[in-house]
């Protein structure tokens, strides 16, 4: 299993721009630190990082749903398959706004999900460098829905 995640995280810096795979990284430390926090077992946690890794994988890169590794289709976790944990946490922007898609992410079965954009949203509120006015405004009305 460490050796699937070590696969994913080449998957990733191979198709990030570099600060993207930087914040994918910060997202995956963010989502251990929960995961060990809540208790989840190692299953959970190793898929939890493997979504966190890609969360940003299909909006921000050329590739899709179809082109994502095999091993994120086959895999589920509390009855959810990773792919579709990784593209509820695509926002395609022509389709819903942001508040849209939080509420999308929030009225989801995804316990991945919902852990993972927890730890995305903790990044973006961390980064002190790129944390503008805007981003904050964007951010803050929802940060509270994801603390449990």
């Amino acid at each position: 299993m460490e050796q699937k995640l070590k696969e994913i995280i080449q998957f990733a810096e191979d198709n990030y721009p570099p600060k993207k795979f930087q914040h994918a990284m910060r997202v995956m430390c963010y989502t251990q630190e929960m995961c060990v926090e809540h208790g989840y077992c190692d299953d959970v946690e190793l898929s939890a990082l493997i979504v966190a890794v890609l969360h940003d994988i299909v909006e921000d890169t050329p590739i899709q749903e179809e082109t994502l590794p095999n091993w994120c289709s086959v895999n589920e976790v509390y009855g959810e398959r990773l792919s579709d944990t990784i593209m509820l946490l695509t926002h395609d922007k022509s389709k819903d706004t942001y508040d849209e898609y939080i509420d999308k992410i929030i009225r989801s079965n995804s316990i991945l999900g919902k852990l993972v954009k927890a730890a995305d949203m903790k990044d973006h509120l961390f980064q002190l460098d790129t944390l503008t006015p805007d981003r904050l405004n964007k951010y803050k009305p929802h940060i509270y829905k994801f603390i449990y």
